[in-house]
Order: structure tokens, then C-alpha cells, then sequence
């Protein structure tokens, strides 16, 4: 679940030996950050990610702060893969190994920020669903829409929604960054699937305190289970408008320019709504419009899409629990099921 973080040590005994010596010893992992008093880490464990952790010293180095996704670290950047406890805990043994520092004093940095993150497969496509989702608990959340991208946020917090696949795998990215066997068949296995991924990032100190109950690397892996709670909780003041409850399906290919245009004519019934039209209508001079109306509307060709808030939830709850159990949590995600359906907008889920 963690993604992205922000972790800090001042504690001058524990990173001492992090000097200039120590990184130019093992430009294998480290690179240098041009004019810098930082370096990017590479995973040790896998040559070929290219997706680095940023670490920066600070005050001589009595202050050590790393930053960047621990989840692309430690999958690479083209994976679907998130953080479970396991995952997490290997990443982090490699990380402090990485940077000498023994497991359990590394469990001592604490947590300036930490994005909670999933990728959930959902049944239907992304774009329809970032239209659906209108805001986000109350009007003190800013509003960042932009092409692909759901994003609500205040100071200290933010949730974001986009399509995962298609920030992987985009016409841009694939012929830019695509080039291995190994990138290629990702690409033939997922392209066609709809992945939604969302991220909840807690900034400041006190605030990720105040909301998950904890802020060091040991107090996270002690609790970190916890966090699927947290999430469930968190996407149940998402707000979806009741406009989008039915959305039309067109595929154009080797479609008609007539059937085009009926297709645009359900979509402007289905935005205005069916009885709100007919009500329109009923003032017109020529009544056989209703009629026809009608004929558009009910059209067997065309299909409607009933995805809703719960459907929504529904695939999140899978997900969680599916994950759960391919980590071998199957006992924890059964515990977890009933903490999820009390915590639900809907009490069938």
C-alpha cells in the first residue's frame, strides 16, 4: 500500500558514517545529484530499475532525509504491483542494507509524508468512472481535474485517481520508453484491462499522526495492516454525481455515421434525462416527437453501463481482499471483511 514517502533521521549515531567517502565507494548503486549534497540509490537487488530513491544529508550530516516511491524501488515502474507487509518489510531490509544502517535502527526514521496507494481493477473503463467522481467529503477540498487525473486535496492531505494503465502504457510512453521483451508483454497482457489507481498522500509530521496513529518505520510495520482500513474509510466520502449513473457504450468501429449520430442523441437524452426531455416535449407543437424520441433512446444497439458509487466499492473490497490473500493474509483479510462492511456507505457490501 505505501508508495511514495518522505523519511527522516536526525539521529546523528545512526547515519555518521553516511559521509562523501561512503558514497563514492559504491557508485554502483549511488549517483551523484549534480552540485548536491545528495545521491539517487538504485535497488541493488534489480539492475534493471531505473526508478531510484533520493537521498539527501543535510547539516553535515546530521540529518538524512529519502524521498521518492518505495513501491516503484522496489517493483520497477512499470509494474501493477503494490506494497503488502512482506514487500514492505523486503524493501525496507534492502534499503537499509543498502545504506548500512541495521534494520532495527533504520525502523527508528520517522514519516514527514506517506502516500497510501492501490491499483484496483475495476469493471469499467477508468475515463467513465473520473466523470462519475465529482468531489470529495466537502467544499474545503480543492478541485485538480485534468485530462486523465481525479484530484482532491487541502494542505495536508490529497486523494488522487487516474488510469494506471494508461499512465504506463500510453501511445506516448510506449514508443518512447517501451523497449524490452519483458516491457513488451506487460503491454500485450494489460492494455486492454482498466486499472484505477488511487493515492491518498498524508503530508506533514503531526497530521499522518493524527490519521493512521503512527509515524515511524516500526510503527508502520507493526500496524500495517491497518492501512487497508484507513483506505476503505478514506474512499467512502468520494462523491459521485447521480448523472453518470447510466453512461451509453459506442464502439465506432465499422459503425454507420447514422448510428454515430443516434449514439450522440442518447447521450444528450441520457444527460438531460428521459423525463425531463418528455416534459420538454409536451409544450411542442408536433407530438409525434415524443415517438421518436423514444425509438433513439431504446435503441437495442446501444448499451448502458450501471457502475455506481457501490460498484465502485465493491471492486475496492476485492481487491484489498484478493491482494490479502495472495500475500498468504488470507486469515487477516476474513478478520478484515467484517471491519470493512461496518465501515461501508452501504451496509449490502
Amino acid at each position: 500500500m505505501l508508495d511514495n514517502f518522505c523519511l527522516r533521521s536526525n539521529d546523528y549515531s545512526i547515519i555518521k558514517h553516511l559521509d562523501k567517502s561512503f558514497f563514492e565507494k559504491r557508485k554502483f548503486i549511488f549517483e551523484k545529484i549534480y552540485n548536491q549534497n545528495a545521491y539517487f540509490l538504485y535497488n541493488p537487488e534489480d539492475s534493471s530499475n531505473k526508478s531510484p530513491l533520493r537521498i539527501q544529508i543535510y547539516d553535515e550530516g546530521g540529518c538524512i532525509i529519502i524521498t521518492r516511491s518505495i513501491r516503484k524501488w522496489h517493483f520497477g515502474e512499470k509494474s501493477l504491483q503494490d506494497l503488502d507487509l512482506k514487500t514492505f518489510i523486503d524493501a525496507i531490509k534492502i534499503l537499509s542494507s543498502a545504506l548500512e544502517i541495521p534494520f532495527e535502527l533504520f525502523c527508528q526514521f520517522s514519516f514527514s509524508m506517506a502516500e497510501i496507494g492501490l491499483n484496483i481493477k475495476v469493471s469499467e473503463e477508468c475515463s467513465n468512472i473520473l466523470d462519475m467522481i465529482v468531489g470529495f467529503k466537502s467544499s474545503c477540498y480543492e478541485t485538480a481535474t485534468y485530462s486523465g487525473y481525479k484530484k482532491f486535496k487541502t494542505a495536508s492531505f490529497e486523494i488522487k485517481l487516474y488510469d494506471k494503465l494508461n499512465q504506463i502504457i500510453g501511445k506516448k510512453n510506449q514508443r518512447k520508453f517501451i523497449k524490452s521483451t519483458k516491457e513488451t508483454e506487460f503491454i500485450n497482457k494489460n492494455e486492454h484491462k482498466n486499472c484505477l489507481r488511487v493515492e491518498l498522500k498524508i503530508s506533514h509530521g503531526k497530521n499522518l499522526t493524527k490519521r493512521i496513529g503512527y509515524k515511524t518505520v516500526g510503527e508502520m510495520i507493526n500496524n500495517f495492516n491497518e492501512l487497508y482500513l484507513y483506505f476503505w474509510v478514506s474512499i467512502q466520502d468520494l462523491q459521485f454525481s447521480e448523472i453518470y449513473t447510466k453512461i451509453p457504450i459506442f464502439d465506432s468501429e465499422n459503425k454507420s455515421d447514422k448510428e454515430f449520430m443516434d449514439y450522440l442523441k442518447i447521450v444528450g437524452i441520457n444527460m438531460i434525462g428521459i423525463e425531463k426531455i418528455n416534459q420538454m416535449v409536451s409544450k411542442l407543437k408536433y407530438r409525434g416527437m415524443r415517438s421518436k424520441i423514444k425509438t433513439i433512446y431504446e435503441n437495442p444497439l446501444i448499451e448502458f453501463s450501471t457502475f455506481s458509487k457501490k460498484r465502485f466499492c465493491m471492486n475496492v473490497m476485492g481487491q484489498i481482499v484478493l491482494g490479502l490473500i495472495k500475500s498468504d493474509q488470507t486469515k487477516f483479510a476474513k478478520e478484515l471483511v467484517p471491519q470493512l462492511r461496518l465501515n461501508s456507505t452501504y451496509n449490502t457490501i
